[in-house]
């Protein structure tokens, strides 16, 4: 049973350091972003991988995917570079 006992070992590492740490890392680097910066970086996500995957494992995308990535740039773009004029705030009535 040495192998089951290896493999639940290795998934146990894959599951704290893969996913945990690195998400845990992720929103605590979030923490000092305003909500607008934090949405930008949240939606750039994708992209980065999608760059990181083609720089260290040469995954080449398809069109669609190409399509998508630049629609999420498109949206961070706008999102990132809108400014509300408006600000409203409730007052109590008395």
């Amino acid at each position: 049973m040495a192998g089951v006992d290896e493999l639940v070992s290795l998934i146990s590492v894959v599951i704290v350091v893969g996913t945990i740490l690195a998400f845990g890392l992720y929103l605590y680097g979030l923490r000092g972003l305003s909500a607008t910066e934090a949405g930008v970086a949240s939606s750039a996500e994708p992209i980065v991988a999608a760059i990181a995957a083609f720089a260290f494992l040469g995954v080449v995308l398809t069109f669609e995917q190409y399509l998508g990535g630049a629609l999420i740039l498109s949206a961070v773009v706008i999102l990132g570079s809108r400014r509300s004029n408006s600000v409203v705030v409730a007052q109590p009535a008395g």
